[in-house]
């Protein structure tokens, strides 16, 4: 019986569970965006991305108009193997369903260019 339990936890977890904490890390994660760098904000941590340094961003656009802008490559082992949603965080920083995603891609391709040609790291 105990055994079981377990099982059970997990499962609903992966049925209805973690779209409630999607839900609830997304209202907890801010977003900035400055001439040299994008900032993902969430509790106490956050995360820096230098744009001039990035190489790979990808853009991922729903159809409202809402999209995920990911700043790097994901790792070959999570991408070839579909792990990569499992965990409901994404592996890169990303700034996750964002209002007006063709805008912000504009403005962030716009910064990244100005930093490069000043030379900033």
């Amino acid at each position: 019986m105990l055994w079981g339990i377990p099982f059970i936890l997990i499962g609903l977890y992966m049925l209805v569970g973690r779209f409630f904490y999607d839900a609830w890390r997304r209202m907890r994660t801010y977003y900035g965006l400055t001439s040299e760098r994008a900032i993902i904000a969430y509790g106490r941590s956050y995360k820096s991305i230098d744009l001039a340094a990035c190489q790979e961003i990808r853009v991922e656009k729903f159809r409202d108009g809402r999209g995920s802008i990911a700043f790097g490559a994901e790792p070959a082992f999570y991408s070839n193997r579909g792990l990569s949603g499992w965990s409901g965080q994404p592996m890169v920083p990303t700034l996750e369903g964002i209002e007006d995603a063709d805008r912000v891609i504009a403005m962030i391709r716009r910064l990244q260019k100005e930093a490069r040609a000043t030379g900033v790291d």
